[in-house]
């Protein structure tokens, strides 16, 4: 029900906007998603940016959802090039698919897995009707979900929704836009830990009560194809372009001030890992980072970070890491370095070039077996 006798003046993301209150709840609007995305097929096209490690990625895509299937297209222009990603669902199995410059790889995810602490594979999903109730089940445990009002300047009017950690400072805010009478959203946004935006999805097109056939929602991988279980490590990419040329040398500060140069290591095995503090795969691959930096004898490890010091010092003290932290405050390395996603890591040989360019999570395992085969003897 709207409160028609006031307005809450909100600035949020540079745009000053009225909003009315309404005493609507969180758990009602949730009920209204499930209610209406049971009975309707729904087709949307959209667009997306996000920022990486300094860059600003856009892309486009479509969704088509006919729940409990479902089938989301995007692709993102890069610097190495297009990058597409796909998540096609038939109810039972949920298909990640990603195609970048450096090869394909497909995830498969129990449908029933993936509601957990961190919400379902994306959490605009969720909010279209998919793991809906678990989804809400598992954020109202760590987050305050809050409905700030409507915004009544878009058309249609929306809810406006904002989910804020309630205790891990290290984990984003999410702030959606849903439809008033429609239950759908129209807008996902992803703030880092420092209110600095990461991602932004913005629905463009909408229709309901669209057809689609089977093919549409059922995938089958090639026989030679790359297929992993969403539950396992995360395989190590194909080998890029990037291996087997000269490191480029640099020179950054510690987080204690200290100036750390990469061709000083010549003659050493080198571990170079690009990673942020709102990056959950990034946080997941750090202690295994941080165990290779204290038992492997002529490994020199550096990870690199593009956040506020301030931020990486707070991570970084609150997780023991005693690994070197070096801030790429202009984010010259990061992009010397071609870093499009992370955690992104480099094996830097003893005669300075790139033995390995590993992109996404591995754990302890996989990174030694990465440095035996560019020779560290482990």
């Amino acid at each position: 029900m709207r409160l028609a006798l006031f307005t809450l003046l909100l600035l949020t993301t540079n745009t000053l906007f009225a909003l009315t209150p309404t005493d609507t709840t969180v758990p009602q609007i949730f009920d209204a998603i499930i209610e209406k995305s049971a009975t309707r097929s729904t087709e949307f096209t959209f667009e997306q940016s996000t920022q990486m490690m300094g860059m600003t990625l856009t892309g486009s895509g479509k969704g088509t959802y006919d729940l409990p299937r479902s089938r989301t297209d995007l692709t993102f222009q890069t610097p190495l090039g297009n990058l597409a990603v796909r998540t096609i669902s038939d109810g039972k199995t949920l298909w990640q698919i990603e195609e970048t410059p450096l090869g394909k790889l497909a995830t498969r995810h129990d449908i029933g897995s993936l509601a957990h602490e961190s919400g379902p594979v994306d959490p605009f999903m969720a909010f279209a009707g998919m793991n809906t109730k678990e989804f809400l089940d598992a954020i109202l445990k760590t987050f305050d979900a809050k409905v700030l009002g409507i915004d009544e300047s878009t058309a249609p009017a929306v809810y406006v929704m904002r989910l804020a950690p309630r205790h891990n400072a290290e984990v984003p805010t999410m702030e959606f836009r849903i439809g008033v009478e429609d239950a759908f959203p129209r807008q996902m946004s992803i703030f880092s830990p420092d209110g600095q935006p990461i991602t932004e999805m913005t629905v463009t097109e909408l229709e309901f009560g669209i057809t689609a056939d089977d093919a549409t929602f059922t995938y089958t991988p090639s026989p030679d194809e790359e297929v992993v279980d969403a539950s396992g490590p995360r395989p190590g990419r194909p080998a890029s372009e990037l291996e087997g040329m000269q490191a480029p040398d640099f020179t950054l500060q510690t987080l204690d001030g200290r100036e750390v140069t990469l061709s000083s290591f010549r003659g050493q095995h080198v571990l170079i890992d690009f990673w942020a503090s709102w990056c959950p795969p990034c946080k997941k691959a750090l202690p295994h980072i941080q165990a290779l930096s204290e038992g492997t004898p002529g490994l020199i490890v550096l990870t690199v970070n593009a956040e506020p010091a301030s931020a990486a010092r707070t991570f970084i003290e609150r997780n023991g890491f005693s690994f070197h932290t070096l801030v790429d405050a202009d984010r010259s390395v990061s992009t010397n370095y071609q870093v499009t996603a992370i955690p992104t890591t480099f094996i830097i040989a003893p005669d300075g070039t790139i033995a390995r360019h590993m992109i996404g999570y591995h754990n302890e395992a996989q990174l030694r077996r990465a440095l035996t085969e560019s020779g560290l003897l482990l």
